[in-house]
């Protein structure tokens, strides 16, 4: 059921949609004149964002229905760990920082509702728009540029700011960014699996390789063995519920991980 308001309805389908894609991307932003440049700008950046897409996603929720949340477990338990969140912080030893944290992490309770309203926004209007494929491939079209600026540090090009030989790209943090990576590597992957153009499919296989390589180089032991082990349950999934041409290819894929 679709209300009155076809005018505004199209602007805030605009504004939401804009903003979103443009949380893609955060990760490329560095504000140099604060004084945790990598960490505060992205925070800051990111939560604007939300804000305006959450405003114009009310709207549109207003306007028709089919933007308003669907009932689902998960969205539930998003809420209920949110809420459980509001009321731990609240008693915490210190709770102005529980709910503010600081300049250096800009975490906190106030993180976790901008995270929340991502949600529910990106949630309904990606979904209703069918812009959640696109989406993705903004994000991985950011993270290009992310897996750049990590290859010409590591050719000496670019300083890396940590002052180690563990990459950290536009992070500043070589754990972030190795997160950054794994997250990215199984989007590629995903994406590959149910992309129908050949010549698409191996551009997104061969990202995923690149920033799975460039993970090592972050030397974040977490990160890496989180890697291994998802590629070797999915490798080990495959052979033994795939198609036989699948299976022995998913086989030896398994049993090569084993070895390395």
């Amino acid at each position: 059921m679709q209300e009155d308001g076809g005018g505004t309805k199209q602007i805030a389908r605009w504004v939401a949609l804009t903003a979103l894609f443009l949380i893609t991307l955060t990760p490329l932003l560095v504000a140099n004149s604060y004084f945790f440049p990598f960490i505060t700008g992205k925070a800051f950046f990111f939560r604007i964002l939300v804000e305006i897409a959450v405003a114009a996603w009310l709207v549109l929720a207003a306007l028709d229905v089919a933007y308003r949340p669907r009932a689902s477990v998960i969205g539930a338990a998003v809420i209920g760990f949110v809420l459980w969140m509001f009321f731990a912080d609240a008693f915490a030893l210190n709770a102005a920082k529980a709910f503010w944290s600081n300049f250096e992490r800009m975490e906190g309770w106030v993180l976790l509702v901008h995270l929340l309203g991502f949600f529910f926004s990106a949630g309904a209007v990606l979904r209703v728009e069918k812009k959640w494929r696109a989406w993705f491939f903004a994000s991985l079209g950011v993270s290009v540029f992310v897996s750049a600026y990590a290859l010409l540090q590591l050719a000496g090009v670019y300083a890396i700011h940590q002052g180690s030989v563990r990459i950290d790209a536009s992070f500043g943090n070589s754990a972030y960014l190795a997160v950054y990576f794994l997250f990215n590597v199984f989007i590629a992957l995903w994406l590959a699996l149910t992309e129908e153009r050949a010549w698409v499919k191996w551009l997104l296989i061969a990202l995923a390789v690149l920033e799975g390589a460039l993970l090592f180089f972050t030397e974040t032991r977490g990160a890496i063995i989180g890697l291994t082990l998802a590629l070797a349950l999915a490798a080990l999934l495959t052979a033994l519920t795939a198609g036989k041409g699948a299976r022995r290819t998913a086989g030896s894929a398994f049993a090569a991980i084993l070895i390395l």
